[in-house]
């Protein structure tokens, strides 16, 4: 699903040069409990501040630019839409058709952004098995924020079978990508693991790496 939604897709995080958008929101490994609302006291109304001309103009340029199928412009206005950033209410449905038409280019970044909404049902069913496949899809590419949540997938058996192996070797890939998260979760999980399952894990992330160099994603 920022090194902090996967997090669910990234927040509110600016515009970003990088094709694969920045920093996602990644989930942690553990949600907290929701409160429930009491039923005989409705919600109360989410309050939208009144966008900015600054922040008007900011998203209409955004838009006409992910309308010319600009890359960059594709994952900003996703992400605009996930989170309401830019004054712009939060609507998952217009989330997923512009981070759609980014990941029918293959861009990374709305790839895992699907993935996390697939994950957490996000204008859609919940579909682990397809959150999986789309996590894949940007794990072969070096994207870190989707090896981590891949790897938290093996280590639950959600939308794969479990195999804490795999699940150690994909923290320790990304941990190489940069994240801090999967290199903390890494060694509080091996804690829990034989020599036996470390050695195997360190071994398959070697294996995985030199069947596929763009696991480890490329400094820019």
């Amino acid at each position: 699903q920022n090194e902090g939604p996967g997090e669910v897709i990234t927040t509110n995080s600016p515009p970003t040069d990088n094709t694969n958008g920045g920093d996602p929101v990644t989930k942690p490994p553990v949600e907290p409990p929701i409160k429930k609302a009491d039923p005989k006291t409705p919600p109360a109304p989410e309050l939208q501040a009144e966008p900015t001309e600054a922040e008007k103009k900011e998203f209409a340029e955004t838009k006409a630019n992910a309308e010319k199928g600009e890359h960059n412009a594709l994952i900003d206005l996703g992400k605009i839409y996930h989170s309401g950033h830019l004054g712009v209410k939060k609507d998952y449905v217009e989330a997923l058709k512009w981070h759609r038409k980014a990941a029918g280019q293959g861009l990374a970044f709305s790839l895992n952004s699907l993935g996390v909404m697939y994950e957490e049902g996000q204008g859609v069913p919940r579909d682990y098995h397809e959150a999986t496949r789309l996590y894949q899809s940007a794990a072969s590419q070096g994207d870190a924020f989707a090896q981590f949540n891949l790897a938290l997938g093996y280590v639950k058996g959600q939308g794969v079978e479990q195999d804490l192996a795999r699940a150690n070797a994909w923290l320790a890939i990304a941990s190489l990508n940069g994240l801090v998260r999967p290199k903390k979760v890494g060694e509080i999980f091996r804690r829990k693991m034989s020599i036996e399952q470390i050695s195997k894990s360190e071994a398959l992330a070697k294996e995985m790496i030199q069947g596929n160099p763009k696991l480890i994603a490329t400094k820019k």
